[in-house]
């Protein structure tokens, strides 16, 4: 307007505060909950994905109406209490939440309560598996039908734990092993003698999901016991969810999700395969009260899985430490196929996925090699392939150290076998002359006594 005050300035101002007044009331969805409503504190939230899963399992949402239209709200009943959410959007995966809101005389703790007890009773289950759907928001399911292997480690482990949860004292522990040697399997059945409401979470399934929000979820939940499979994925920053563990400086930060849980829940049961990145921080006391080795898998699992398998089968199992899943396949092929033929055919199948396995390993090892020179100049790969040759030869030379020492070793054994042979034959010489003096005594005791028994000649 600084060229004079016209019809079509007048308008581009209009316009323009219009325009702000709708930016503001988008940005300010909190306006519809203004009279008689109190926001809910629920701390940093991604996605507010447990917001959704809330919207999801919990009761009726019905539209508020009247109000705009580029900011819509919602009201959730949960058994008695009304929750208000205002809605940023609607897309492909589902709604999205800006806030929540309560009524004035409701309080947060009350909420929070009815809200988990709510998602409970609608699932109709004790047991509830945490994880993701195609748009990555966070939904309950029960797990499927499933055999609990009893086990008398996992028997030694509860008892120790229930003596502290009878005092109130919380518990956390923390199952190391191998891939297949039964981890899940012992958390499992620990969660069943402890009984109440148990949560499941596999730490790869849920896929954009931040560490803070499963936090908050388990918060709103307040499971009896809870099993978290996959912790090396977290600690070794695979797991999509935590991401933001690995932009923080601060190394600390990466268990904070885990110390809040192990809070709320009262038997914290994590799961993890061996990884370099485990420390001791991550074993101590509080975050993880109790850490098993796992080295192999449960006797008590190969007799539930193969009740009339032959003893010799089992010895083999153990003695090849074959992970569970090879079990229950070898059960499915004797049930079809007989034992012999079972047995064969798992052999050659643990033949072949261990040569897989080797080959797998050395073309990643190939590749990984062939990356370190892509992009380089060639002076530096005329450097880089110098340093592979000089270990190349290192390696070449401890492999002849080695065998020198073999062939020594070899020829001392050999001439040690020669001397014991020498002594063999000198103690069988000495037992043949025993025998031998034995045998003529005996002859010379028989002819004594025929000699006595014979009657004397008359003179």
């Amino acid at each position: 307007l600084q060229g004079g005050i016209t019809s079509l300035g007048l308008t581009a101002v209009g316009m323009r505060v219009v325009n702000s007044m709708r930016e503001h009331r988008a940005r300010e969805p909190g306006e519809h909950f203004s009279d008689g409503w109190v926001a809910l504190d629920l701390g940093a939230i991604e996605n507010n994905a447990y917001q959704s899963l809330v919207l999801d399992r919990a009761a009726t949402v019905t539209e508020v109406p009247g109000l705009h239209e580029e900011t819509p709200a919602a009201t959730v009943e949960v058994d008695g209490m009304t929750v208000g959410f205002a809605l940023t959007g609607r897309s492909k995966h589902g709604t999205t939440t800006h806030g929540c809101w309560l009524r004035e005389e409701q309080t947060r703790s009350d909420v929070v309560h009815r809200i988990g007890r709510s998602m409970w009773e609608t699932l109709k289950s004790s047991t509830a598996v945490l994880t993701t759907d195609s748009g990555g928001t966070l939904k309950l399911v029960t797990p499927d039908d499933e055999t609990i292997f009893p086990s008398a480690k996992g028997d030694a482990v509860y008892e120790r734990m229930k003596r502290f949860l009878d005092k109130g004292y919380h518990r956390s522990v923390f199952v190391i092993g191998d891939p297949g040697v039964g981890k899940t399997a012992l958390l499992k059945y620990m969660a069943s003698l402890h009984g109440g409401f148990q949560l499941r979470v596999k730490l790869g399934d849920l896929e954009g999901i931040r560490g803070n929000v499963l936090a908050r979820v388990v918060e709103i939940l307040r499971p009896d016991v809870m099993i978290m499979d996959d912790f090396d994925r977290f600690v070794m920053g695979r797991g999509s969810w935590d991401e933001e563990q690995r932009s923080n400086p601060h190394a600390g930060a990466m268990l904070d999700p885990i110390e809040r849980i192990n809070k709320i829940v009262p038997l914290f049961m994590v799961s993890a395969n061996f990884s370099e990145e485990i420390t001791e921080a991550m074993l101590r006391p509080e975050r993880f009260d109790e850490p098993i080795l796992l080295e192999e898998l449960d006797p008590e699992i190969y007799a539930s899985l193969l009740p009339d398998a032959p003893e010799k089968v089992i010895s083999e199992l153990k003695r090849v430490k074959a992970p569970v899943v090879y079990v229950e396949e070898l059960r499915k092929r004797i049930d079809v196929l007989g034992y012999p033929a079972a047995a064969k055919e798992m052999r050659a199948l643990m033949k072949r996925s261990d040569r897989i396995l080797s080959l797998v390993k050395k073309r990643r090892r190939r590749r990984r090699s062939e990356a370190t020179l892509v992009g380089k100049s060639p002076r530096q790969r005329a450097g880089l392939l110098e340093q592979r040759a000089s270990r190349v030869e290192k390696t070449a030379g401890r492999l002849i150290e080695d065998a020198d020492k073999a062939r020594v070793r070899a020829e001392q054994l050999r001439e040690k076998a020669e001397e014991e042979r020498g002594k063999a034959s000198a103690h069988d010489a000495k037992v043949k002359e025993k025998a031998k003096a034995k045998a003529k005594a005996k002859a010379k005791a028989r002819e004594k006594t025929k000699a006595k028994r014979e009657p004397a000649k008359p003179s």
